[in-house]
């Protein structure tokens, strides 16, 4: 072997060497899939003032703007959607048919009575549905009777429908006006819908300070300090953690979404099971109905919570006035209960934040949050053969859309945030300190999936039933989620 050979092959093998120990020192480097992340302590959350947490969403809300603009960067001719320019519009008669998702069809009529006197050139064909009303008809409003403007999604529920019926909407939208870096957006950056508001958050727990000092309590880090609030609270004869009812769309939304994320690690779980790569016999799930059991066995949950239905009450402030009166320490719910039950005008005294600690949680996932990115308003490709019709379409998105209409809805408290720029910059008195937690939750903390928007509704009455079997009945964790899987599979 000559010297050259030799050489080169001493040469090959020192540099192999010197890759392995970087390869190695950089897997030891590497955190463990569990290790912890800097979150901020609930503690410390409740410490923050709204004005410090008003002017750390709008920093990130801005990051995130200015990271969409880099990685797709916009059109430079906007065409339709421009505020506060004049606008060619045609005044040829236009019908436009709309089909909407709201709470009664009486819930958008501020929209349409807006643009019906702002285009009086227009006729509306409009339908307004909710729930699995929507649902069931949808597919009707995508194929035999397609729409021109439609409230649409980005989860399973409220987005597969409408796939391959879509417009992309970017270059329509006026540059500075929303705060586009947060919007839901294809694998190029593509938007079919303006949502509604920020993403819905589906895991928010309400306490009174007030109360908690009174007794002498601590906001809990983890879940030991969990249970032993919760002994505290028993001693003063006070509940620990509720929730508005037993009702199975709560315990799949507000309080399994974030504990399965918790107890799996995983933040799209959910989906998984959904494409079929995950199932409720794993083990992360089999977890997370042991840590339901554990909420009740610690005296964190009372059994009443099992049977209580906020949607039969005659009263429905009953379970919030325990909260108010001192009865309650805690209570979970959707961020759109804190819309239909006040606090009262003084909220000094009650504090946001994200789900309590988990038993068994992986510290990847700690003090995560469900939510769901919020519907909106999007156009079809009905509106392709027709100018007049798309402008009439664009110019809807732009009417229920105007700083007013998304004031309007952050009032009413129907969505955790605007998508509007303009309204981030009024006096945190103005923009609303309930308003500001709600974002400041959802902006700090990772989100993690809602179990409804990807699984069928009915996936929400079986894992209620699950969870009064374990606690009613005897049965274990695994036998419950080997219950759910069979049901889901039966689906």
């Amino acid at each position: 072997m000559n010297n050259k050979i030799k050489w080169s092959i001493t040469i090959f093998l020192v540099i192999s060497l010197v890759l392995g120990m970087f390869a190695c020192k950089q897997e030891a480097d590497s955190p463990a899939p569990n290790a912890t992340e800097e979150v901020l302590s609930l503690g410390d959350l409740v410490a923050l003032s709204a004005d410090s947490m008003y002017s750390q969403v709008k920093e990130s809300l801005a990051d995130k703007d200015a990271a969409y603009e880099s990685l797709y960067g916009r059109s430079a001719n906007p065409s339709v959607i421009r505020a506060g320019e004049e606008e060619t519009t045609s005044t040829e008669p236009v019908t436009l048919k709309v089909l909407g998702y709201g709470w009664g069809q009486n819930d958008l009529d501020y929209i349409f009575d807006v643009f019906e006197e702002t285009y009086p050139n227009v006729t509306i064909e409009k339908e307004i549905l909710a729930g699995e009303n929507y649902h069931n008809k949808v597919k009707a409003y995508t194929e035999e009777n397609l729409v021109h403007v439609a409230m649409m999604g980005s989860d399973v529920r409220h987005g597969e429908n409408w796939a391959e019926k879509q417009v992309n909407i970017k270059k329509d939208l006026e540059p500075g006006y929303y705060h586009i870096g947060s919007f839901p957006r294809g694998d190029n950056g593509e938007i079919y819908y303006v949502p509604d508001g920020a993403k819905n958050l589906c895991s928010v727990v309400v306490i009174n300070m007030e109360l908690l000092n009174q007794i002498g309590g601590k906001v809990p880090e983890n879940y030991d300090d969990l249970v032993a609030l919760a002994a505290l609270c028993e001693s003063e004869g006070i509940d620990c953690l509720t929730a508005f009812g037993g009702t199975a769309w709560r315990w799949g939304t507000d309080i399994f979404s974030p504990i399965v994320a918790r107890t799996t690690g995983d933040a799209n779980w959910v989906q998984k099971v959904a494409k079929g790569n995950a199932k409720f016999t794993d083990a992360g799930f089999v977890a997370a109905l042991e840590a339901v059991k554990k909420y009740f066995d610690h005296g964190i949950f009372d059994q009443s919570i099992l049977t209580f239905d906020s949607d039969t009450l005659p009263d429905q402030n009953a379970k919030l006035e325990k909260l108010t009166s001192g009865e309650t320490l805690m209570f979970t719910c959707e961020q759109n209960d804190l819309n239909k039950y006040t606090l009262g005008e003084d909220l000094s005294n009650y504090k946001l934040l994200p789900f309590m600690p988990v038993y068994g949680e992986k510290n990847n996932m700690r003090f995560c949050v469900a939510a769901v990115d919020n519907i909106g308003w999007g156009i079809t490709v009905a509106t392709d053969t027709d100018s007049a019709v798309r402008e009439a379409a664009l110019n809807f998105i732009e009417i229920a859309n105007t700083e007013a209409n998304a004031a309007k809805r952050v009032d009413d408290g129907g969505i955790t945030g605007p998508v509007v720029q303009s309204l981030y910059q009024k006096p945190i008195e103005e923009f609303g300190t309930l308003a500001t937690q709600k974002m400041f939750i959802l902006e700090k903390y990772k989100n993690v999936d809602v179990i409804d928007a990807y699984l069928p509704q009915e996936i929400n009455d079986v894992l209620f039933t699950a969870v009064k079997d374990m606690v009613q009945n005897g049965k274990t964790a695994t036998e419950a989620a080997k219950d759910v899987q069979t049901a889901y599979e039966a689906m």
